[in-house]
């Protein structure tokens, strides 16, 4: 018998399916209402179901979110791999633009901005950095490991250098972002970080 068949499979796939459709309701909320608002009650009637089935999965307001948050994927955003740290960029950057060009993404980014001193969802947004750290990390390091650019580069200032200027175009400017924008952005990060390094090799060698 197959195992998908049995009653603890079917149990699981049920869990599954309920757990996801909790995630997209919760996600759903943010974008409508915004944290201050959101309740576990009107996420579980978004979601069909009753709320002590959410709180036995996320005790509070803020598990549930800080859950929804990276349910959302944005960590695979800093996991490409095109052989060059420019074409890197610029796929991080296009999915960046692809996220905050969505209606969801970016009324969750407007929650994001208008509430983000929130103490709850502050606390939130600086775990899940924490989080994904490692992604933006390893981008660079591959840069250095092909010769690219010098040990020693902040891969997180590079991410968010690329992804503030997203943000400014997108919510201050209102100008176009379109790929001509993001190549200028992308070369003048790649420029910058070349420099900062070369001047830190420079400043090794006269230490030595």
């Amino acid at each position: 018998m197959l195992a998908s068949t049995t009653p603890r499979g079917k149990l699981r796939a049920r869990g599954s399916t309920v757990v996801a459709r909790v995630l997209r309701a919760t996600i759903e909320e943010l974008a409508r209402i915004g944290y201050g608002a959101l309740g576990i009650e009107g996420v579980a009637n978004r979601a069909g179901v009753n709320k002590t089935t959410v709180y036995r999965r996320w005790a509070t307001k803020s598990e549930l979110v800080r859950a929804a948050l990276r349910s959302m994927g944005d960590d695979k955003v800093c996991e490409v791999s095109t052989g060059s740290l420019r074409g890197d960029l610029l796929a991080v950057g296009r999915s960046i633009i692809a996220f905050t060009a969505s209606p969801e993404g970016r009324s969750i980014l407007r929650m994001v901005l208008a509430e983000g001193m929130e103490p709850e969802l502050a606390a939130i947004a600086a775990s899940l950095r924490r989080e994904r750290e490692a992604s933006p990390r390893a981008l660079v390091g591959a840069a250095v490991a092909r010769g690219e650019i010098a040990r020693g580069a902040d891969a997180m200032l590079v991410m968010e250098t690329l992804f503030g200027a997203i943000i400014q175009r997108l919510f201050i400017s209102h100008e176009p972002l379109n790929e001509a924008f993001l190549e200028r952005i992308v070369d003048l990060l790649l420029s910058g970080v070349a420099r900062t390094t070369r001047k830190r090799a420079a400043l090794r060698l006269r230490s030595a």
